[in-house]
């Protein structure tokens, strides 16, 4: 195997996860000595080159509400690339208009794996009418996929879960990883951020309703109004920006956007005493597992793969409620924050993406065998 071409839709200016996943595989990809060729939408046709191989942005219109992240809507001009690009291997990241790729490859006998970045069920929750089903939904989409793709890559059992309630038997788990040199208890010493409060919190992640970040102030406005000396610093931007500052409301919080250098993400992440993940349907959790690298415990959701990342003993899963976050809160800067760290640090360590991108090689692998033999 010696090409393995990336296809990705919402591959956006801004650093996100599913961006991050794809640019730290293709990394690894390049050490083995296998190229990379991504290729995602952008807002004209052109072409890139990178350490870790081609970049290819094909023209696509923004989807209305997303923030700016774009979607490659016809798919025609991809399935001709793929025909000049002669791959080994296909990776797509994307549940939507891309699927068609898998079509081509089954086609031409190229093995083609479907790495799932979220869950249907919790993507189309708060989006469709409540009558609509969304569990016989996603059941019906997971299965079309499962049938389409040799095989198909979840970051986290919670991931993996609405595959395995349909019986899909191509399923792997392989949790992504973390840069381990970027995101350190030592990242921004000597110009680390100054304290604003005796608490400081932070929140990293797109201010989007699926990531439910109305949950991080809610904790933020309710600790303010205990008396605690509180400082909440909110890491992202997104459509729900406007509506989070008024539901602020004269809590300390600061919205400091998206923030591109992650050296910066990580000096901020190292300075803060707790890390609030409170999303109930995140699939993996890129943000806390980057948070526990710089030593940083977490508040995560007791749904979700947030505390699945988190592991025992390194941070608090709670109900989503702002009383009891803050409750978990209080009793995690309670605890013995050197050990805190300690702890953190050493559960982050048993994930770097060297140990990810092994892992989905494999699957790329036993996935090519199985086509061969067919």
């Amino acid at each position: 195997m010696t090409r393995i071409v990336q296809l990705a839709n919402f591959y956006g200016p801004y650093t996100g996860g599913l961006k991050t996943v794809v640019e730290e595989l293709a990394r690894c990809y390049a050490s083995e000595g296998i190229e990379r060729v991504l290729i995602a939408p952008g807002t004209a046709d052109r072409r890139e080159a990178t350490a870790s191989g081609p970049r290819i942005f094909v023209r696509a219109p923004v989807v209305p509400g997303s923030g700016g992240y774009r979607m490659i809507c016809g798919t025609r001009r991809v399935l001709r690339l793929l025909d000049d690009l002669h791959p080994d291997a296909i990776e797509v990241s994307d549940k939507t208009t891309l699927v068609a790729a898998a079509r081509w490859a089954r086609d031409r006998g190229v093995p083609c794996t479907l790495l799932s970045h979220e869950r249907i069920d919790a993507i189309l929750r708060g989006r469709v009418p409540g009558f609509v089903p969304l569990g016989g939904v996603a059941d019906a989409w997971n299965a079309r996929l499962t049938r389409r793709f040799d095989a198909v890559v979840c970051p986290s059992r919670f991931a993996s879960q609405e595959f395995e309630r349909i019986g899909a038997r191509n399923v792997s788990v392989v949790p992504w990883g973390v840069d381990l040199e970027t995101f350190s208890p030592d990242a921004g010493r000597g110009g680390a951020p100054s304290r604003r409060a005796a608490l400081e919190l932070i929140s990293v992640g797109r201010l989007s309703k699926e990531k439910e970040p109305e949950r991080a102030i809610d904790v933020a406005v309710e600790l303010h109004r205990r008396g605690t000396d509180v400082h909440l610093t909110m890491v992202g931007t997104g459509p729900m920006q406007k509506t989070l500052e008024r539901r602020a409301q004269t809590a300390p919080v600061t919205f400091v956007g998206h923030v591109s250098d992650r050296h910066e993400v990580a000096a901020l992440l190292a300075a803060a005493d707790v890390t609030l993940a409170p999303c109930r349907a995140e699939t993996f959790g890129l943000a806390v597992l980057e948070s526990l690298a710089c030593g940083t415990p977490v508040v995560t959701s007791e749904s979700g793969a947030g505390f699945e990342v988190c592991g025992v003993g390194n941070g608090i899963a709670a109900p989503p409620d702002a009383q009891l976050m803050a409750d978990a809160v209080t009793m995690l800067v309670s605890s013995d924050r050197d050990a805190l760290r300690r702890r953190a640090r050493m559960r982050a360590e048993q994930f770097p993406w060297s140990r990810a991108a092994t892992s989905v090689l494999a699957v790329h692998r036993c996935a090519h065998e199985r086509v061969g033999s067919a």
